[in-house]
């Protein structure tokens, strides 16, 4: 469905400045603490990522850990540095602010997907963002749940139910691509972020990259879909594909 060309003039990348409705509010659990937000972090004060892959190698020594992105989100950086943030808290408080700097490793334009590696090789992140397999059990009206920085602001997590797939033509690359539509409110500064759902057995999979929305219409969140992030990562990151991610649960 060309449901952008009717508004295509609306349409927006979602780290642009842009204010929509306020978000729901979710109360947070001892699982989303590990497995979201914690594994999420603030790019280059604009962006948000997801940690995917972080592992010590047995012979040097050295870690290499790996942040899912937009590609958005990293034009303009592939030769230079870029900052990440990964906030600590306690109580519901920002106790401090642990920075690292990173460097561009690859991206997908069409996909509107990229990597980014850490340049520290010694700090090892034991909690990375659970991947999806080949399949996931997803349907329409199923609760979701998007992590960002929304303005640049404070980690911020919300929920919304699946919606569908839906083909988007962005104006600046003349092709249309299938992505998800869900419902969570999402502003400037979350992409970049991760859309997850939660599986039977209680895990927080992540499912969906967040890429566009649509000014003036919250609730409208567009986000890279699995399938995509998993074919991305083959070649973009395959340790990550062969480090974390799991197949489909079946209860």
């Amino acid at each position: 469905m060309r449901f952008f060309a009717l508004v295509r003039g609306a349409l927006f990348l979602a780290f642009a400045a842009t204010i929509t409705q306020s978000s729901v509010a979710v109360a947070a659990d001892a699982a989303w603490q590990e497995e979201m937000l914690g594994v999420t972090v603030q790019l280059n004060g604009n962006c948000s990522g997801t940690l995917i892959y972080s592992d010590r190698d047995k012979k040097t020594g050295d870690v290499d850990t790996y942040i899912l992105t937009a590609a958005h989100c990293v034009k303009g950086s592939e030769s230079r540095n870029m900052t990440v943030d990964i906030p600590v808290y306690q109580e519901n408080r920002v106790v401090k602010r642990e920075s690292y700097v990173a460097k561009y490793k690859t991206k997908s334009f069409s996909a509107d997907l990229a990597v980014v590696e850490l340049i520290d090789k010694e700090t090892y992140f034991d909690t990375v963002a659970t991947l999806p397999g080949e399949k996931i059990s997803i349907e329409m009206g199923d609760r979701v749940y998007t992590v960002g920085y929304p303005m640049g602001l404070g980690l911020t997590i919300t929920e919304g139910l699946f919606s569908s797939y839906d083909s988007i033509n962005f104006p600046e690359r003349n092709e249309d691509t299938e992505y998800y539509r869900a419902t969570p409110d999402i502003i400037g500064g979350n992409s970049g972020g991760a859309l997850y759902h939660k599986r039977p057995d209680g895990k927080y999979e992540l499912i969906g990259v967040t890429t566009a929305g649509i000014r003036g219409a919250p609730y409208m969140g567009f986000y890279t879909p699995a399938k995509k992030i998993r074919d991305f990562l083959k070649t973009a990151a395959p340790k990550a594909i062969d480090f974390k991610i799991e197949e489909v649960f079946q209860p």
